[in-house]
């Protein structure tokens, strides 16, 4: 990447965030929980991904400059493409994801923050969760960064379902744009052990999973007691 690219990252992602600022406090009844301050310096954040949406809200509710790795679909939109290489995320591509990693490994050694749905997609629509793919433990058992689980919690009845064109195949979107949107973020957790020891690192993404199911069940709990309107709501617990 050039210098003058590296140069645009910045402020090309404060462009960004402020814009999911603006429309997450504008169209969604965002309410976030903490139940512990996010600590400072390279953090591994991993949310379930019950909405397309959910990245972009994400940059807008919490208060960290987050490196998203996203799956290849995506970067084969165009503007898509652009902008997420020009702000710093790093795409997926499935005959490059051990470069990938490398490169995510390589922001965390610097102190950044990582994002990673590692569901590797979309999450169920029933209020389960997906089989987790290793990524993130991995990564936080190679480089000592804790992993940061989310819930994000939803309602349903609000999700617009479109089909939309990737570069070679379609995909059904799930677009929320207003509505409830609960975001619980669970206490950091801290992994040791050897990366290469597969059975463990499998079983430790197992454990990540139910963590932030059960976080996504707190929201939805939340979900439940609240009245219609559009507000923000940010505690600690």
């Amino acid at each position: 990447m050039s210098h003058k690219s590296l140069s645009l990252q910045k402020p090309l992602y404060h462009a960004g965030r402020l814009a999911a600022k603006l429309i997450v406090k504008a169209k969604l009844e965002a309410d976030v929980v903490y139940h512990a301050p996010l600590p400072k310096g390279a953090k591994i954040i991993t949310p379930n991904h019950p909405t397309t949406t959910d990245p972009i809200w994400l940059t807008g509710i919490l208060p960290e400059r987050m490196h998203y790795l996203i799956t290849h679909s995506l970067g084969q939109v165009s503007i898509a493409n652009w902008y997420l290489k020009n702000t710093g995320h790093l795409i997926l591509n499935s005959d490059e994801g051990r470069s990938t990693f490398d490169t995510a490994v390589q922001y965390l050694q610097q102190g950044k923050t990582m994002a990673i749905f590692p569901e590797g997609g979309l999450s169920p629509l029933d209020k389960s969760i997906a089989r987790a793919r290793t990524g993130a433990v991995r990564m936080a058992l190679t480089t000592g960064a804790p992993i940061i689980p989310v819930g994000i919690s939803i309602r349903v009845r609000h999700i617009t379902f479109q089909p939309q064109r990737f570069a070679d195949h379609v995909k059904l979107a799930r677009w929320y744009l207003n509505g409830p949107y609960a975001v619980t973020v669970g206490e950091p957790i801290h992994l040791e052990g050897d990366v290469n020891d597969r059975e463990r690192v499998v079983a430790l993404s197992a454990v990540l999973m139910g963590r932030i199911l059960d976080l996504s069940r707190e929201g939805d709990r939340r979900l439940e007691r609240h009245l219609p309107g559009k507000r923000i709501v940010v505690s600690i617990s």
